[in-house]
């Protein structure tokens, strides 16, 4: 641990496969004694004070990351901008994700949802493949317009973005060379197909959101097809990424704790509360990157101008000082704030849209399975994508009765 010894961690410990699958341990060894440095001066900031402290202040802690090598990471906008051009974009993209807009939504995305869940086999199954990956894709390509025949596509593009997002470095040689041009291939399609239907739309305006964006306006500022196009990307991959993984950890830990499903079953009072204690237990982004833009104190500790910083979620989620027995999954722990969709101006415009999916998804879920439990073949975590917590693939038992 950094702080007894003084000596700094290797940084590629952090991204290292059997850390991304289980980071939690790690965040119990190194969380006590953050805010502090990697061996190549990335800052590490966990406690859950400190994160709230960060996210509150996108003036000193910028999101603007021009300074990493991650040319994917760098031209996302919205999560990876600080203003004025985040306050321009979000404000155009945020009536698409009102509160009222998804009331709209919820009796269709109700449907979907009843296709899913009838459409799951009765025994052991990947419910990655039949429920977790297909239902958000549906949900987000659906409201951007995207047609169904497409949908596998949108989620190769998406997974190949994500992979994009998540790398620490770029130039790679061996193994991983390739697996990067395809994605980056991949990310270039997505682009290119979302650049055509802005110019379409533009042309011949339709009821879904990327007709929303075309039209959506403040004053004479309107966006340009470059930008429809790189918030679109956006939108698909944490659309539907993060919700997988949200879906895959919920059903993961209602396999593990089948007493809380038979409560569930009974009382469905629970429900809401136990997604935000999925949330907050396993959240599905785990860390972003932030960097200082002039000195600043945290915890006591002085974190220096030009720093680059990784605000951990996962770890703040965690942290005894702020919960009470924070490792156990309890759905009756009294309702408390948690950093699994942000803070501050960068909170995730997308929340109430993946409430709602996880939702329905878990009520019809209750409605057709006495219960859910672990199948004989190990469930297989992310470990490729150093800022997801999820499955890729779960094999659950379905019993109708």
């Amino acid at each position: 641990m950094h702080g007894a010894t003084g000596e700094r961690i290797d940084a590629a410990m952090l991204f290292a496969p059997d850390v991304v699958r289980d980071p939690f341990p790690l965040y119990r060894e190194l969380r006590p004694s953050t805010p502090f440095p990697t061996d190549d001066g990335l800052w590490l900031v966990m406690q859950n004070e400190h994160v709230f402290s960060v996210l509150s202040d996108h003036r000193t802690f910028s999101s603007h990351l021009l300074h990493l090598e991650n040319p994917v990471l760098r031209g996302t906008p919205v999560i990876f901008e600080d203003p004025p051009d985040h306050t321009r974009h979000r404000k155009l993209l945020q009536p698409a994700f009102t509160q009222a807009r998804i009331n709209e939504l919820e009796p269709w995305v109700a449907e979907v949802v009843s296709e899913v869940i009838a459409a799951i086999p009765v025994g052991e199954v990947d419910s990655v493949e039949w429920l977790c990956d297909p239902l958000p894709v549906r949900v987000i390509a659906q409201v951007m317009g995207v047609p169904a025949d497409l949908h596998r596509q949108f989620k190769r593009w998406s997974d190949q973005r994500t992979y994009l997002v998540a790398r620490r470095t770029w130039h790679e040689t061996g193994e991983e060379a390739a697996p990067i041009r395809e994605a980056e291939l991949g990310n270039r399609e997505l682009l290119a197909y979302f650049l055509a239907e802005a110019a379409s739309r533009r042309a011949q305006p339709m009821d879904d959101l990327i007709s929303d964006m075309v039209a959506a306006n403040e004053g004479d500022d309107a966006l340009e097809e470059t930008e429809i196009a790189a918030i679109c990307a956006l939108l698909l991959t944490a659309g539907n990424v993060t919700t997988t993984n949200l879906l895959g950890n919920l059903l993961g830990l209602l396999a593990d704790n089948p007493e809380i499903y038979r409560r569930l079953r009974a009382d469905r009072s629970l429900v809401e509360g136990t997604i935000e204690e999925t949330l907050r237990l396993e959240s599905p982004v785990q860390w972003l990157y932030r960097r200082a833009t002039r000195d600043a104190q945290i915890g006591g500790t002085l974190i220096p101008e030009g720093a680059s910083v990784i605000v951990y979620f996962g770890a703040a989620n965690r942290d005894p000082q702020a919960y009470e027995d924070p490792e156990r999954f309890d759905v009756d722990r009294p309702p408390s704030r948690h950093a699994a969709f942000g803070h501050g101006i960068h909170f995730c415009v997308g929340t109430p849209l993946a409430r709602m999916e996880t939702r329905l998804a878990l009520d019809a879920v209750l409605d057709r399975f006495v219960s859910i439990s672990r199948g004989a073949a190990p469930g297989r975590r992310i470990d490729d994508a150093a800022t997801h917590c999820g499955y890729r693939s779960l094999p659950l038992v379905f019993n109708e009765r």
